[in-house]
């Protein structure tokens, strides 16, 4: 089972385990043109690995400022992070949070219709979904707003509505789940909104809730488990949850509830760790079942949030590394991409380890064209006080950083931004 990343992010007083212990906890067109890219990216990795042995790797992590590069077809600079080479895989160096607002903006930022700033303000008067009667403009993400009991609201973000992006469904009351050693947590992820970007699956302690903003009709199914995650298949027809005792199957027409035997999760793959601890990508089958499972390079050895694929087979997932990576990078958590093609391409984003970031401060989100994940960082300017919230994007072919979003303002307030988002396919 993977662990949600809402415990994670409230254990910050917890001693960070060694990178063993953790792994035993934690446990095609444009495919030529990747393999193209690749080549180019390759050609500077010689250095970085020379500059690496003689530097070491904390004194690698460059300002932002210091290592602009020229986009593709002449695009805006990028930020190009130093990197190492660990066994054979490239792990690059993530700047320290207090230079993330620093990172160029991404030059295709309005494409995937994300703004600067994402969020809103704890006394923000938003649109009622019921009083609007449903949205005929896709829902390009998801955020929770926190009213009484630990409860939230969803808000949904609608670029594309003229008379304000933000509206709100205050009919619908989510709960916050509750994992194994009673941490509370909101879930929302990579699956929570339907590839039709009209439909969302809520998950619930004992049940799915799935809201249409079409018509903004809600309808809820009972599950006889206690859940801790899911989302939609890849064919739109169900949701796939994750429970303390199974994996069950809610049918998104009729509410027909199934377990699933064998094994079952939303989006297209997820990464996994093997007996031994090295990373194994599986992939799913339109309603979900697990299709195949394939051995990945090692790089990782414990996972958390979902995985996110995109349609040339790059699949990415926030990770806790493997010993060689952290002794070499001085990281024990960040993103592992990999791509099986001719052969299997795997490379790391090493978050830096530094105070005020915390254990899953690293999550993958979604995708923007061109092999760029969209990813969120979460850092504390003073323990569970100050949150700062950025989504950031990383090209897993050449290792380019760029700033998209800055996310909030976070806030415990009630009618505060809670800091959770799920992004639309």
């Amino acid at each position: 089972m993977r662990t949600p990343v809402g415990p994670l992010l409230q254990d910050l007083a917890a001693e960070i385990p060694e990178p063993d212990l953790a792994a035993r906890t934690w446990v095609a067109g444009r495919r030529r043109v990747a393999r193209r890219r690749r080549v180019a990216a390759a050609a500077v990795a010689g250095a970085a690995v020379v500059a690496a042995v003689a530097l070491g790797a904390a004194q690698l992590r460059q300002t932002p400022t210091a290592a602009p590069v020229p986009g593709h077809g002449g695009t805006p600079a990028a930020y190009q992070p130093a990197h190492v080479v660990v066994d054979g895989t490239t792990v690059d160096l993530a700047p320290d949070p207090l230079q993330e607002s620093e990172l160029p903006p991404l030059p295709q930022a309005s494409d995937i219709s994300l703004p600067g700033r994402l969020g809103f303000a704890a006394d923000a008067t938003l649109p009622r979904l019921a009083d609007l009667g449903g949205l005929a403009q896709p829902v390009r993400a998801v955020l929770l707003r926190h009213v009484d009991g630990g409860a939230s609201h969803p808000v949904l973000y609608v670029p594309d509505r003229r008379d304000g992006a933000y509206v709100e469904d205050d009919s619908v009351t989510l709960r916050p789940l509750t994992d194994a050693d009673g941490y509370s947590f909101a879930y929302l992820g990579p699956s929570t909104i339907a590839e039709d970007r009209h439909r969302m699956a809520f998950i619930q302690p004992d049940a799915v809730l799935v809201l249409d903003a079409r018509d903004g009709s809600t309808h809820s199914w009972p599950v006889p488990d206690r859940l801790l995650s899911g989302g939609w298949s890849r064919d739109g027809h169900s949701v796939v949850v994750e429970g303390v005792a199974s994996t069950w199957r809610v049918d998104a027409s009729t509410g027909a509830v199934t377990r699933v035997s064998g094994q079952a999760f939303p989006g297209r793959a997820r990464l996994v760790s093997s007996t031994s601890g090295s990373p194994v990508l599986e992939t799913a089958r339109a309603d979900g079942a697990r299709a195949d499972a394939r051995p990945a390079p090692d790089g990782a050895t414990g996972w958390w949030g979902e995985t996110v694929t995109n349609l040339e087979g790059w699949s990415v997932s926030g990770a806790f590394l493997s010993p060689p990576v952290t002794a070499t990078a001085a990281s024990y958590q960040g993103l592992y991409a990999v791509q099986f093609d001719v052969s299997a391409h795997a490379r790391v984003l090493a978050a830096p380890d530094t105070p005020g970031v915390p254990k899953g401060s690293v999550e993958a989100r979604g995708w923007a064209p061109q092999d760029v994940v969209l990813f969120t960082s979460r850092t504390f300017s003073d323990p569970g006080t100050t949150t700062t919230l950025r989504l950031l994007a990383w090209d897993v072919i050449d290792g380019r950083l760029w700033r998209v979003s800055e996310l909030g303002p976070v806030s415990s307030l009630p009618g505060g931004f809670t800091g959770d988002v799920a992004l639309s396919p």
